[in-house]
């Protein structure tokens, strides 16, 4: 497999906007790294916030709802996800996280988990089914070719 299979993890699942946003202070206490809050952040005014750790290319961004900030984006890396920014889902920090953090993120994701899985097998299914028309062909050209 060329890919991480969590590629095809929706980023927004973790969304302030999302329908279970999570608490920052939760999803700091799963990090293995330390953060620094920046003071210069986009939006700072109006509730955003942003945290950063310059040695793992690491910026976690955040919403205040009713006083409460909420996990809202993670850029990590350089474009590990997509080809055209450095967001990621939560399953591209495992590294850095703690093994309560991967439980928990591993819950947070389990429809999204089952919901792939379906759509595997079902893939799985139609590409066997057209391999076995592909192989009936094969034979039927074989007896033409043969019968010359």
């Amino acid at each position: 497999m060329n890919e991480p299979v969590y590629k095809h993890f929706k980023i927004c699942t973790i969304s302030v906007r999302s329908k279970n946003p999570i608490p920052m202070e939760k999803f700091l206490q799963f990090l293995t790294i330390k953060t620094k809050l920046s003071c210069k952040n986009l939006g700072r005014s109006y509730g955003w916030r942003e945290r950063y750790n310059e040695a793992e290319k690491l910026i976690i961004t955040g919403g205040v709802m009713r006083g409460v900030e909420y996990l809202d984006a993670i850029e990590f890396g350089e474009k590990l996800q997509n080809p055209y920014n450095n967001y990621v889902n939560p399953f591209y920090l495992f590294p850095l996280m703690t093994s309560e953090g991967k439980a928990f993120f591993k819950e947070h994701y389990r429809d999204e988990i089952k919901n792939l899985i379906k759509a595997a097998e079902e893939n799985v299914f139609e590409a066997k089914n057209q391999i076995e028309r592909e192989m009936a062909i094969v034979k039927e050209l074989e007896k033409i070719q043969e019968d010359r």
